[in-house]
């Protein structure tokens, strides 16, 4: 496509609905702003960024430092936007000594080489916030007030991408809801505080028996399972990557009637198109008076797990952590971890919620 402003209300609306066109997106952008490069960037850091062509080193160099997660530069700019303005550039969050002395600046930006920059508001998710960073190298003259005007226009359509972006999100939210639901199974969605997004038909009938939700925080109704509950729940939407979460074994919630109904939790995971996602992760209420879990003959017989993978996936259903399953299968954590990925690979998933949706699927047929 050629790189004019006309072309920008489509493109930006293109890449919304499609999350793995941002990156194109943001070449196209930097190239009508004049830029070497485009980020959209979330404040907290924990929703994360989309580059551009042209920046990989840069973005590899920012993840490898860690420095995506203490941006001094997203910080402050979420100071500004709250002012009102819709612009800013490197030397309305910095001074001139900061530019070169600042740690973000000494430590990661200037030996990248990407010192003029201006910043865009792009939208609101839950509590925290995206914006575009447009790039360009310290050979270069910073951008003109012509060139930012031009932004400023720009920022007008991303914004109502950003809007159509956050509505996909919610709609992708909802199809997780009605799977769960399918499956007679209690599902919430939480964002990155822990606070509930959405809930299904199934969740919403354990409130008050259950669960509570307070505040727009989740709690068990009993109290001696909150503190088991709010481990689960924090271990899935702690800080950094999900993979590195601490692994927290389902929670046991008393009810009035019945055996007690039992939590899992898991970082709601996926691309890095999911920046817009407000959901960070998803509790599930399994009843056990009304699910069951599938044989082994059912599991070797659909997916072709050998009875190694099909016990280890039992046990992991039934929420015991790898480092337990490994022990009580008398085998080591890296053998179990191995077979774990051959169970995902055979199965067809990626993670532990999805293999959970996929067992209790047998169950139901």
């Amino acid at each position: 496509p050629p790189h004019n402003a006309d072309w920008m209300p489509s493109c930006g609306a293109t890449a919304a609905r499609r999350p793995e066109l941002w990156r194109p997106a943001l070449h196209e952008i930097s190239a009508i702003c004049g830029a070497d490069g485009a980020l959209l960037i979330a404040q907290p850091a924990d929703l994360g960024f989309i580059w551009s062509e042209g920046m990989d080193e840069a973005a590899e160099m920012m993840i490898r430092t860690g420095w995506h997660l203490r941006n001094e530069r997203m910080q402050r700019y979420a100071g500004v936007v709250q002012t009102g303005r819709q612009i800013f550039t490197e030397s309305d969050v910095f001074t001139r000594e900061e530019l070169d002395r600042h740690p973000f600046n000494a430590e990661f930006v200037n030996p990248t080489g990407f010192r003029w920059y201006a910043g865009l508001p792009v939208a609101q998710v839950g509590d925290g916030m995206v914006g575009l960073s447009i790039e360009r190298r310290s050979k270069r003259q910073p951008f003109s007030k012509t060139e930012l005007a031009k932004m400023t226009m720009l920022g007008l359509h991303l914004r109502r991408a950003g809007s159509i972006a956050l509505k996909f999100g919610l709609a992708r939210s909802e199809g997780t809801l009605d799977a769960f639901e399918q499956l007679n199974c209690g599902a919430l969605l939480l964002d990155l505080n822990g606070k509930l997004v959405r809930l299904n038909g199934s969740a919403k009938a354990q409130i008050g028996d259950c669960i509570n939700v307070i505040e727009g925080s989740l709690h068990a109704a009993h109290k001696g399972a909150d503190g088991a509950l709010q481990r689960l729940i924090g271990s899935v939407v702690a800080r950094g990557p999900a993979h590195q979460a601490n692994a927290e074994r389902p929670a046991a919630l008393p009810r009035l009637e019945g055996r007690p109904v039992i939590a899992y939790a898991a970082p709601n995971v996926g691309t890095a198109g999911d920046i817009f996602q407000q959901a960070k992760a998803i509790v599930m209420l399994v009843d056990p008076d009304q699910h069951r879990e599938p044989g082994e003959l059912i599991l070797h017989e659909a997916f072709g797990l050998t009875a190694a993978e099909t016990r280890l996936a039992l046990r992991r259903n039934k929420g015991e952590d790898l480092h337990a399953a490994a022990v009580e299968l008398g085998i080591s954590y890296e053998t179990a971890r191995t077979a774990l990925k051959h169970v995902f690979s055979k199965v067809g998933v990626s993670r532990q919620s999805e293999l959970t949706v996929v067992l209790a699927k047998l169950v139901l047929r």
